[in-house]
């Protein structure tokens, strides 16, 4: 679902000014689907994108997939892209209970409890260390889809 105030929220992952050709009046309120996303463009100064969700390919799914905006003021795109907020909470959530769990069982048991404490904070890094930039790369192919569609279809 494409709806605006969805696409606000999360944190920012990036910001960037782009190239991207302001869309025409025949495509506003069309969903588009592309290899790689949906867009779809709301008005002639905004444009929201996300990962497209195919059923039988293979691709690595993360918890973080980026929803992004594009705006157009003054014929420059601003490009934005967040990930979810309930993912990152639960990144958080997961970071604090082992946060304490570590830190009862270093009362408790010692080394154990240290090794749960740096296994939790690695495993939860790893995961977001990986899966941020892969989506920001699969964001930044979405863009340059929507991109040459509107350049395309503009001329």
């Amino acid at each position: 679902m494409f709806y605006p105030i969805v696409y606000k929220n999360g944190f920012r992952v990036f910001n960037e000014n782009e190239a991207i050709p302001s869309p025409t009046s025949d495509k506003i309120g069309k969903t588009i689907v592309t290899d790689g996303g949906k867009f779809k463009i709301i008005s002639n100064e905004l444009c929201l994108f996300r990962i497209n969700f195919p059923f039988f390919t293979f691709r690595i799914h993360t918890p973080f997939p980026i929803k992004g905006t594009i705006s157009w003021k003054n014929g420059i795109a601003s490009v934005e892209g967040r990930i979810p907020v309930f993912s990152s909470v639960f990144f958080l959530a997961w970071l604090t209970g082992c946060t304490a769990a570590g830190t009862l069982g270093m009362e408790s048991e010692g080394l154990s409890g240290i090794t749960f404490l740096l296994l939790g904070w690695v495993f939860a890094s790893a995961i977001y260390l990986f899966s941020v930039p892969l989506e920001i790369r699969r964001a930044r192919e979405i863009i340059n889809e929507i991109a040459s569609c509107l350049t395309s279809r503009s001329s």
